[in-house]
């Protein structure tokens, strides 16, 4: 790192400062701001995290660029190896941990509130995300830090906070790991192999099905910039449709919507009869029901849908679940 040391100040300054590596001071940038808008505003912090180094290349030693998680402003900075201003990444959510590959020139960042880890180009544009909340093995319960090791740095190390243990990752997949992941698609083995890779990858994404009662809520505790903000596409009915453009909300989402065709009248008047609510709410729940490729996830605070949606076996998170604001953490 040509020397430098790079150490984060989270007291009063919120500042970045530069040492040499015999502790002599150098350089001290960044100011305390709890931002508006959090594409805005460069070079200001609340709360920086963490630091990660990407260098000139691979073999290099020589930094090119010093990433800093802003976390309470749910952001990102680049600064080159002086602490000069180069961009902002809007990440939402609650930004810690982060590390660079130098290898494959990828940043990923660790998402505490979403229990996941989002993977960036060095251009700052998302590639992928992977982790999911929960107990059981590979999931995260609220994630802290993380490191990357091995001679090309694809061995992923992440603390899992809340599951009180450290888990390992790894971003190159042997021929047994990829047995696993197909196996539950060998039936469809006559099927060409690009189509089979791509049914893995769909099966593995969620189609977020949005409800009336979760855009009240989010409108009402002024989140809906950090709805927006998530990295996600919004499934909704013509009833959903309809209500945003009522609420004068629904050209700010740009081509975040899905827009979904009408359920038969036949199956709104079945789940109606069997789970007491209202043609609208049967509409929502007929889509969240609709099982294909995609795992649905039902977006609701009603405790009517809520019941019904456990039920049906439906997927379903309240605000406070998806935006990861649990109490007591």
């Amino acid at each position: 790192m040509e020397g430098n040391v790079y150490v984060t100040d989270v007291g009063k300054q919120h500042r970045i400062v530069i040492l040499s590596t015999d502790g002599e001071l150098k350089k001290v940038f960044g100011k305390k701001k709890r931002v508006v808008n959090i594409k805005k505003d460069g070079g200001y912090f609340f709360f920086p995290n963490d630091i990660a180094i990407q260098r000139k290349s691979f073999k290099s030693k020589e930094t090119e660029r010093i990433y800093v998680s802003d976390s309470n402003n749910k952001r990102i900075q680049a600064f080159d190896k002086d602490g000069n201003f180069k961009a902002i990444i809007a990440i939402g959510g609650l930004p810690r941990g982060i590390a660079f590959n130098n290898k494959v020139k990828r940043l990923f960042a660790v998402d505490a509130l979403g229990h996941k880890i989002n993977v960036y180009d060095d251009s700052g544009h998302y590639q992928l995300t992977f982790g999911k909340q929960g107990r059981d093995k590979s999931s995260l319960m609220y994630p802290n830090d993380i490191a990357l090791l091995g001679d090309n740095e694809d061995d992923i190390v992440i603390t899992d906070r809340q599951n009180k243990r450290v888990q390992l990752f790894s971003t190159s997949i042997s021929l047994p790991r990829l047995f696993q992941l197909l196996r539950p698609l060998l039936p469809l083995l006559p099927l060409p192999l690009f189509l089979l890779l791509f049914l893995l990858v769909a099966s593995r994404k969620k189609k977020y099905i949005v409800s009336d009662c979760f855009i009240d809520e989010v409108l009402t505790t002024g989140r809906l910039d950090d709805f927006i903000f998530e990295k996600k596409k919004y499934h909704i009915t013509p009833y959903i449709e309809d209500f945003l453009a009522k609420e004068n909300i629904a050209e700010r989402f740009l081509n975040k919507l899905k827009h979904n065709r009408k359920v038969s009248r036949s199956t709104l008047v079945k789940i109606m009869d069997m789970y007491k609510v209202d043609e609208n709410h049967a509409e929502i729940l007929a889509l969240a029901y609709r099982r294909f490729i995609y795992h649905p996830v039902l977006l609701c605070c009603n405790d009517k849908l809520l019941k019904a949606a456990h039920e049906l076996g439906i997927d379903a998170q309240t605000p406070e679940v998806f935006f990861g604001e649990v109490k007591g953490h």
